[in-house]
């Protein structure tokens, strides 16, 4: 399966599902490794990406760990150390 098969005919941009696939297809990482329980720093940093552009489009912490199959206070931790990363 391919991240373009991921994708629900006429899924919305925005959504966080969008994110996956998108960032999946330029990353070059299948949707399942941005949502599997991988710690490599290459996957890691393409769940970072998505995260950052969920965020982005006003999506909440729960919204994004729903979809991400993460607790909400694991996307907020992250968030926080992207930004400690880039401030």
């Amino acid at each position: 399966m391919t991240a373009r098969d991921w994708i629900l005919p006429g899924e919305r941009p925005g959504t966080v599902r969008y994110h996956v696939r998108t960032v999946a297809d330029e990353t070059g990482q299948t949707p399942e490794a941005i949502l599997g329980p991988t710690k490599i720093t290459e996957v890691v940093a393409a769940r970072w990406e998505v995260i950052r552009r969920a965020r982005a489009d006003g999506h909440s912490f729960s919204a994004i760990g729903r979809a991400l199959n993460r607790d909400h206070t694991t996307i907020i931790n992250a968030v926080r150390r992207m930004e400690e990363r880039h401030a």
